[in-house]
Order: structure tokens, then sequence, then C-alpha cells
């Protein structure tokens, strides 16, 4: 007994000592503070914070009116750099606009951040969640707080939407895309048109095990996680498809539903059929992939577009060498229609006045 108390005894003295060494290497806490009724914002100055707190004002009040089952509580919201709770920062932290610290009760945010107002919401669904939510399988919760803030958030969310649904659609195929170019003042009716198309597949390596079943398992969300950002992207993409898929059909309270039934079987996550149900899916990769590319609208494609310019550029590049264009004196986007469409489907947007577009393809003529 003595003994054993005696090792017990050092083994919680080693624990509070590295507790102790732990908190000391915690994140110093910007300098400039101000304070709601349950949160205290942090930054560099008043002004960089006060923006947070007006986005807050308004975010939080609809967030607790548009899901069931939640809660906010008291919250600390740092603005940072990079947002990393300790002096040495992980890799993830470096791949994140925000994170959430739940034991910290503490939001981090990115500074400078494109989309401040929906990563802070997409933060705050995260704190805000309480039982049954944590019943979402896998990476679903990431899904969950990303369909929240494009509600909360909407200027921001066909930016999101391309993200997370071509990274839904990578995972499980790719995107198979069609690039026409038409000489200006022609087109298809014209007898002389001179229409040029091919067809190029966005695509991936695949991922073992199928990414549609392991998003259900894998909670690429955590800190924990050693996954790729390829993979991140993969289970991110995926979690938000299958969510927003269900929030089409039925709202936010049919995924509450299913956390709440899940409870009252005595089920500690909701059963992946009962999910795929409520989306309308299939447990098959190109039953995804079909949805993911479906739900791209022209704002999503222009966005996929910026993201992945290179994916089209060196077929462009070669078509105006072919045409004979004296790029030295000639701008493409002025003498060239150049349209990039979904093969599956009909959207379609222009890439003429896509700067990215016009940087890679220059690149690709230089070579």
């Amino acid at each position: 007994m003595d003994f054993r108390f005696k090792r017990t005894g050092a083994r919680h003295a080693r624990t509070a000592l590295f507790c102790a060494l732990l908190g000391a290497c915690q994140a110093t806490a910007p300098k400039a503070s101000m304070v709601t009724a349950r949160t205290t914002v942090r930054g560099d100055t008043l002004r960089e914070a006060s923006g947070v707190v007006e986005a807050l004002d308004r975010i939080q009040p609809e967030l607790e009116a548009l899901l069931p089952g939640v809660a906010l509580e008291e919250l600390e919201i740092w603005i940072q750099d990079q947002p990393h709770v300790y002096t040495f920062p992980s890799d993830m932290d470096y791949d994140a606009e925000g994170l959430y610290a739940p034991d910290l009760k503490r939001i981090l945010l990115a500074r400078g951040t494109r989309d401040m107002e929906r990563v802070l919401a997409h933060e705050l669904t995260h704190a805000a969640l309480q039982s049954p939510w944590d019943r979402l399988p896998g990476t679903l919760e990431e899904g969950l707080c990303d369909c929240v803030s494009a509600y909360l958030a909407p200027e921001g969310a066909a930016r999101l939407r391309a993200g997370r649904l071509s990274g839904a659609a990578l995972a499980c195929g790719g995107i198979q895309l069609a690039l026409r170019v038409t000489p200006f003042g022609k087109g298809p009716k014209d007898e002389s048109s001179e229409v040029w198309e091919t067809q190029i597949l966005l695509s991936n390596p695949p991922m073992e095990p199928a990414a549609q079943r392991a998003v259900f398992a894998v909670s690429a969300g955590l800190s924990s996680s050693k996954l790729s950002t390829e993979s991140k992207r993969a289970f991110y993409g995926l979690s938000f498809l299958v969510i927003e898929r269900i929030v089409n059909r039925n709202g936010f309270s049919r995924v509450f539903e299913l956390c709440q039934r899940a409870e009252e079987a005595g089920l500690e996550v909701v059963p992946e059929d009962w999910i795929l149900e409520a989306a309308g899916l299939e447990a098959t990769q190109s039953s995804w992939r079909r949805a993911a590319v479906e739900a791209l609208g022209e704002e999503e494609l222009m966005h996929l577009m910026c993201m992945y310019p290179s994916g089209l550029a060196g077929a462009l590049a070669n078509h105006i060498h072919s045409l004979g264009i004296d790029t030295q004196h000639e701008r493409w986007w002025e003498v060239l229609d150049v349209e990039c469409a979904l093969v599956e489907g009909t959207t379609s947007t222009s890439l003429n006045d896509l700067w990215p577009m016009r940087v890679a393809v220059a690149q690709r003529l230089r070579r």
C-alpha cells in the first residue's frame, strides 16, 4: 500500500510539473482586449479587437437561433498571426485560419484571414455545440460548422463551397472539365466557327480506404490527427457535402434529430446508414462524386478555377501557341472567348477575367 501510494504520488507530482511547464509554454495573450457580456476578444490593437466584437454581436444570436441544442458560455477570442495555443505551434496550426481549444474555452483566429466572419462563425459553432451533437461521427462536426458558417457569413459561402465540394469530388475520382475556346466574333452557329474544345480531369491519387467511408471514422479536425493537408481537405469536403445535403433537404433540425435518435438508442455515434439515407447518398464513390460535382454552381466553378488555374493553363497555352497568336503584342483574353464547363452538368464560367488564370497561362507561355 505504501509503495503504491508513493508511486502514485510521484506520478501525480510529475503530471503536475508537466502541466505547469505546458502552461508556461502557452502563447502570450495579445495586449489589447475588449470585453462583452460573455466574451473577451484580444488583439494587437483595440481597433483589431473591435472588428471581431462587431462580427460577434451579429453572429452569436443568429447562431443560437439557427441551431437547436447550442449554448455559448464564457469564451475568449484571440487574434494571432498564426493560430496557436503554445509557443511551439504544431504543423496543423499553420494550416488553419482558426482553431478552437475547448479545454481553454478559447478561439484563435488568423490575423488578416480573408473570410474572418465565416471563420469566426465556424469556430463559434464548435464552441456552442452541446450534447447530443457529440454523436456526429468522424469529421462530420467540421461539415456542420462549415454549413453553419456558410449560412451566417454568406459573402464567403461560394469560396468555401468551392473548396469543400472540390475536395469531396477529388477524393472520389475527380472533376471532368471542358475547356472551350472561340475567337471573338465567331461562335458555334457560324459556319466558319473555329471553336476548339478539350476535356481535362482534375484528380488526386485515390485514398485508401475509400474516403467516403473513412469520413465516418476519421476525426480530421482534431489537432492530434497526423493527416496530410490533402487528406484533411478531402475529409472536410466530404463532411461538408453530406451535411449540406441533409440541411438542404430538411434543415439543421434534421441533423440534430439524428443525434437525438442515436442518444436515445444508446449509441455513441449516429450510424453511417442513417446519415446516408438522410443525405440521399449511396455508400459508393461514384454517388458521392456525382453529388459533389452537381452541387457546384457558376460562382463555385469560378472560385475553383482560381484555386486550380494550372489544371487548364497548360492546355490553353498550347492552343494559343497553335493559333499563332503573338503574345508579345496581343493579349489572349482580348482575342479569344475562353470558357470552362463541367462535363457532368450545365454549369460554366468565363476564364477571360480571372487573374490567376492569366498569370498561370503567362507562365506556361514563357516556357
